[in-house]
């Protein structure tokens, strides 16, 4: 669903069991006082912010299942855990479209803010090239097999067979080039606002010893934070995956880097909901028609075509909604009766699929409600069941059976 403005909008129910009406939420940054600066990250909080901000960042919907790389299981699983013991982890695709800037394909948003970079840069005397922008996982998954067929060819004369992929066999040549390249799914160039940018004339490499890494990186990248950007891999983050890579950097946006100012513990991943003005709430409709259930959704409060519509559910199914992983947004869910007890089927995005997420909790007659009932930004489940005159309430504080 297309974004009207630099807000993140989510799911919340307002019905419970059998109401089918429900809102959408902005997730907005604070304000932020004229000449506030911006705030100071050590080398682990620049990790930590990226990755709470991944979970809404506008136009990025997050991978939650690793993709595959050779199409057999045994290999694919080794090499991911492979890459997973270095620090790769599990990126995001775009979910709208790219254009060019300045040469390379990119979201609007981060591509213009790499235009306006591109122009302070050369302001200051040191101007800026893009050397690569979004790469899909299928790019990805090419250049991985590739980096590891010509590791193959130096060390036993060919390629590693996927049995011995599987068997442990290939590990240090897959190590060698998991210290350059990711995996497809792993890597921060799938989501459409990371570029490798070096001084005009430059290259990657020689970025670091460059007039211009000194000009963006100055003050705890303080010329890279004005216009939205922060490094992927500065001094201190620790092991991300590759060796680090002082060129990479990603968009995430002026407004959430200076949010961050106000954030109890960047440490603490779910930091940035203390930053949270509270949004604009605005109407939803969960429609029963052909055996299931279609979810429209409004972004503005006013009379109008919905700005987004799936389908999730069945028509006898109960709508719910909620931030069942704890990532920032909120997303749809059902609850079925399998005759005895309720079934839970839990979405960690916002279109058609499959279940995330499925459990079983509370007996077919009860009531199904859902909240963030210990306050960790997360949404669980609970039931309300009759008690004589009155309603017990029942709550879990995880999206499991118990």
């Amino acid at each position: 669903m297309p974004a009207k403005r630099p807000t993140h909008r989510a799911l919340a129910v307002l019905a419970l069991c059998a109401g089918l009406l429900l809102s959408t939420l902005a997730w907005a940054p604070g304000a932020t006082a004229a000449g506030e600066e911006f705030p100071r990250f050590t080398g682990s909080e620049f990790k930590n912010f990226y990755y709470a901000r991944l979970g809404s960042m506008p136009g990025v919907a997050r991978l939650t299942t690793r993709p595959s790389i050779y199409g057999h299981g045994g290999a694919d699983a080794r090499i991911q855990s492979l890459a997973e013991r270095r620090g790769y982890r599990l990126q995001g695709t775009p979910t709208v479209g790219l254009a060019s800037y300045g040469g390379l394909l990119l979201a609007a948003d981060a591509g213009q803010a790499w235009n306006r970079l591109r122009a302070g840069a050369s302001a200051n005397g040191t101007p800026l090239q893009g050397n690569s922008g979004h790469r899909s996982v299928n790019r990805q998954r090419e250049i991985f097999q590739s980096r590891l067929a010509s590791a193959g060819q130096a060390r036993i004369g060919r390629s590693y067979t996927s049995s011995e992929i599987a068997s442990g066999q290939a590990d240090a040549a897959i190590d060698s080039v998991l210290a350059l390249h990711s995996i497809p799914g792993y890597s921060r160039h799938h989501t459409g606002k990371t570029i490798d940018m070096s001084q005009a004339g430059g290259s990657n490499g020689s970025f670091a010893g460059s007039a211009a890494y000194r000009w963006i990186s100055q003050d705890n990248f303080v010329n890279a934070k004005r216009f939205g950007f922060i490094p992927n891999y500065p001094p201190g983050a620790g092991a991300q995956g590759p060796n680090p890579e002082p060129w990479e950097f990603s968009y995430v946006g002026t407004d959430a880097i200076r949010c961050a100012s106000q954030f109890v513990s960047l440490e603490d991943p779910n930091a940035r909901r203390h930053c949270s003005d509270g949004g604009t709430t605005t109407p939803g409709i969960v429609r029963a028609g052909g055996g299931k259930l279609t979810w429209h959704v409004r972004d503005d409060n006013s009379s109008g075509p919905a700005d987004g519509t799936f389908t999730y559910g069945l028509a006898s199914d109960t709508p719910i909604a909620g931030d069942w992983n704890g990532d920032g947004i909120t997303t749809p869910g059902i609850v079925r009766s399998n005759g005895s007890q309720l079934v839970w089927h839990l979405r960690n995005s916002n279109r058609s699929g499959g279940a995330d997420v499925t459990f079983t909790y509370g007996l077919a007659s009860d009531t199904p409600i859902t909240g963030d009932w210990n306050g960790d930004g997360t949404t669980t489940p609970g039931i309300a069941r009759p008690y004589g005159t009155q309603q017990r309430w029942y709550l879990r504080d995880a999206n499991t059976s118990g």
